[in-house]
């Protein structure tokens, strides 16, 4: 999922989720954008190709999508002047972020870590 920004507390239940939110500008992606996030330590990037620039396709008609004439228009391969689709560079993960996410969530994390250490039984009762 990606956003401008998000709640602490939702982006750290969707961290121990194995949910993967990216927080960047989005005001370059439109409607039907066909996206690429790449995750790596210390950067995380989202290439944008517009639909109009993949190969053969064109708007559905009347689908009230203004056509941006800003963007460059593609070749036959789908390739714009630019050499490619556009990119965005999106806030980078902690490592340890990171490493939850790419264990596939808190759970699966921490069985991979041997999990928490047993303190001792209070029996209900607190300390």
């Amino acid at each position: 999922m990606l956003a401008k920004s998000f709640a602490r507390t939702y982006f750290r239940n969707a961290v121990n989720n194995g949910l993967l939110l990216v927080e960047c500008d989005t005001s370059e992606i439109a409607d039907g954008d066909w996206l690429e996030v790449t995750v790596a330590p210390g950067a995380v990037t989202v290439s944008v190709r517009p639909r109009d620039t993949l190969p053969g396709a064109t708007a559905p008609a009347g689908d009230g999508t203004p056509h941006d004439s800003t963007r460059p228009a593609a070749d036959d391969d789908g390739h714009t002047p630019s050499g490619g689709p556009g990119t965005i560079v999106a806030r980078p993960f902690p490592p340890f972020i990171l490493d939850i996410l790419m264990a596939g969530g808190l759970a699966p994390y921490l069985r991979g870590q041997g999990g928490f250490e047993a303190g001792p039984s209070t029996g209900g009762r607190g300390r």
